[in-house]
């Protein structure tokens, strides 16, 4: 069931164009739909009512452990783990090793290509990475794969494929528009709001599609708007916080985990290669203290569970290890405690008690009352 949106996103993007819908094909026009509101309210019952509520408490986690290498770990046991919500532990409610190969629903990968964010040069650098990885797979691939392009006009996705001759194919169809490479200075907060609003319509979408979902976003990501804290009005930080929570909820509701991957710095301001988004790890617990830095494309990553890949020349092998992950993982759930007020952040952890192995998972959510 999904979960409660906060309507102060619309707020944060209201001067962009409407959502752009997905397309068919990666390169592909889009149309606009609308959904007719109501017509009226039904009183829910008691049942509903308790019913909603146990759903919207009931949290599912995808972990993946890994050994001091970097590999995947299986065959651990429900003993094995412990869970920690804001550092008290929490009773595992389910748990279940998965073989992502034979996992039922089938896990996907969405293999997305930013032109928003990125130079000519690193886009045909990258679109040759994930065409070398389809070309040594060219059996029947092991997941589901969809290529998405990000441009002005939004997220284009193709519809998803075990054949990679036909994904190489549409790769070889992407159109670079020129206009929307190495955009002009001044365009940041454009580029910004449209690709956190882009990313928010591709999760919101795949949270009907079953099964887990693997993002890989290829590119630096999009621009910060300030070299230090952004200076930006209340309205603005509820706004940012706003997107906050919404793609927080979103990544968990989808079962997605966004990886991402670069030959280049991930954040840049006016060409300076920047590192410090770490900082924004540990998550935003309210309005007052949100920042466009809690959106960056390696923060998101980090607090879906996800890696993140930089200033790095192997894209290729920076992909198997993406897709290793799928490989063995475990799927875990929980109850959480009532919130004490409207929204209450939680931050999440995983421990393992076997030496030597790391989890990863997402970094944190946000209760509900």
């Amino acid at each position: 069931m999904k979960q409660q949106r906060w309507p102060g996103m619309l707020l944060a993007l209201m001067t962009l164009p409407l959502w752009p819908q997905q397309s068919d094909s990666p390169v592909g026009t889009s149309v606009q739909s609308t959904v007719p509101p109501p017509s009226g309210l039904m009183r829910r019952s008691a049942e509903d009512r308790d019913r909603a509520s146990r759903e919207a408490h009931h949290i599912i986690l995808n972990v993946v452990v890994t050994d001091a290498s970097g590999n995947p770990v299986s065959g651990l046991q429900e003993r094995d783990f412990t869970l920690l919500d804001n550092q008290q532990p929490q009773q595992i409610v389910s748990f279940h090793a998965v073989e992502g190969r034979t996992a039922k629903p089938p896990v996907h990968v969405i293999f997305l290509i930013d032109i928003l964010n990125n130079s000519f040069q690193n886009v045909a650098y990258e679109l040759r990475a994930v065409e070398k990885y389809l070309d040594r797979n060219r059996e029947q691939l092991s997941f589901p794969v969809s290529i998405a392009v990000l441009t002005e006009a939004g997220i284009g996705l193709g519809q998803p494929s075990r054949d990679s001759n036909a994904l190489v194919g549409q790769l070889k169809k992407i159109r670079m528009p020129i206009a929307t490479l190495g955009s002009p200075e001044g365009s940041n907060t454009r580029q910004f709001h449209l690709s956190v609003q882009s990313l928010t319509k591709l999760v919101t979408d795949q949270e009907d599609v079953p099964g887990r979902v693997l993002l890989i976003w290829m590119g630096p990501g999009w621009p910060p708007l300030s070299d230090g804290p952004y200076p930006g009005t209340p309205m603005d930080k509820r706004n940012f916080f706003a997107a906050i929570l919404n793609l927080s909820a979103g990544f968990r509701e989808a079962q997605m985990t966004m990886d991402a991957i670069s030959s280049q710095k991930l954040l840049r301001e006016n060409g300076r290669p920047r590192d410090d988004y770490k900082h924004f790890f540990k998550g935003v617990q309210k309005a007052d203290q949100a920042d466009p830095g809690n959106l960056a494309l390696p923060v998101l990553a980090y607090q879906s569970g996800g890696q993140i890949f930089e200033d790095d020349k192997d894209l290729v092998g920076d992909i198997d290890r993406c897709i290793a992950d799928l490989e063995s993982y475990y799927v875990l759930s929980f109850d959480s405690p009532h919130a004490a007020q409207d929204i209450e952040y939680r931050a999440l952890q995983i421990t393992v008690d076997k030496p030597g192995l790391s989890p990863r998972t997402n970094g944190s959510y946000y209760a509900q009352p």
